[in-house]
């Protein structure tokens, strides 16, 4: 409870780095809560500076609108319309990891066993997020 996924200060400061577009006369739109989503989405793994240089063009070129041209809305719903799917396909993933782990160390004693085969899989899946959030990176910096 004491800690705050977002607070008004750090939403301020989203508008105030280009991370999001300001509020007009401090009123937040549709499209500001889903690039609060974004931000809150990208914070976990990229700098607050990929996130900018990510972000900045996505509400620039494609700001909210009414005469049914592509917005931001209909990006986030595109984007995200198989996410189960990238879900279940990271979740296949990781169990194959998890039973591949368990074939580590087979030669240690039992009681060391189980901890070493758990740190192999963490490793594992360490390594999987390093590669992945460098291959982000990298793109980002082609934008």
């Amino acid at each position: 409870d004491k800690d705050k996924l977002l607070t008004r200060t750090m939403i301020n400061n989203y508008a105030k780095n280009h991370l999001m577009p300001a509020p007009e006369k401090k009123k937040y739109s549709r499209e500001h809560i889903l690039m609060l989503a974004f931000i809150y989405y990208f914070k976990g793994f990229l700098s607050l500076q990929d996130i900018q240089s990510l972000l900045e063009p996505l509400w620039k070129n494609f700001p909210g609108s009414k005469d049914g041209s592509l917005n931001i809305h209909a990006i986030y719903k595109e984007v995200y319309a198989r996410k189960e799917e990238w879900f279940e396909m990271t979740s296949a993933d990781i169990l194959k990891a998890c039973e591949e782990s368990k074939l580590s160390f087979a030669d240690c004693p039992p009681e060391d066993r189980a901890f070493l085969q758990r740190f192999s899989l963490i490793c594992r899946i360490g390594a999987d997020i390093y590669i992945r959030k460098r291959i982000m990176e990298q793109l980002i910096d082609q934008l």
